[in-house]
C-alpha cells in the first residue's frame, strides 16, 4: 500500500506506486496552476528522496521523469545531460540559487545540472549576463 503525505496529513491507501505517483502529481499541477508551488518526491522507506530514472528527453532543454516531473535546465548546463540514458539514475534536490529552485544529481558520477519547473521561464537578461560572465 502507498501513502501521500501533504501539509501534515496522510492520504491513500493507494494499491500501487504508480497511482499514488498519479494523484500526487496531479494535485500539485492543481496547486501550480493557483499560484503555489508544489512538488512530487519519491521516498525510500528512511524518508530520503529516492532516485529516479529518465523518462522523456525529447527536448535537450527538458527532461521527464519517471515521476512524471517535467524539469527545465539551465542552458549551462546542457552539455552535462548530453551522456544522459534511459537508465541514468537522477535525484532531485531543492536548492536555494539565484536562478534555479532544484538540482539534478546524477548517481553514478554525481555530477549536478539546475532546473525549474518545465513550465517556468528563466529569466532572459539574467541568463544572457550570467553565460556571457562564464
Amino acid at each position: 500500500m502507498w501513502f501521500i503525505k501533504f501539509d501534515g496529513e496522510e492520504y491513500g491507501p493507494y494499491k500501487t506506486e504508480r497511482e499514488a505517483m498519479r494523484f500526487a502529481i496531479d494535485a500539485a499541477h492543481r496547486l501550480g496552476e493557483n499560484g503555489e508551488q508544489a512538488q512530487v518526491l519519491s521516498m525510500d522507506e528512511s524518508g530520503n528522496a529516492r532516485a529516479m530514472l529518465i523518462s522523456g528527453h525529447v527536448k535537450s532543454h527538458i527532461v521527464e521523469l519517471e515521476d512524471g516531473s517535467r524539469w527545465r535546465i539551465w542552458p549551462g548546463d546542457l552539455a552535462t545531460t548530453l551522456r544522459w540514458l534511459p537508465t541514468t539514475e537522477l535525484k532531485v534536490v531543492a536548492v536555494d540559487h539565484e536562478f534555479y529552485s532544484h538540482v539534478l544529481i546524477d548517481q553514478s558520477d554525481g555530477s549536478k545540472v539546475g532546473v525549474i519547473q518545465a513550465d517556468a521561464d528563466w529569466p532572459a537578461k539574467q541568463v544572457q549576463w550570467h553565460l556571457k560572465k562564464g
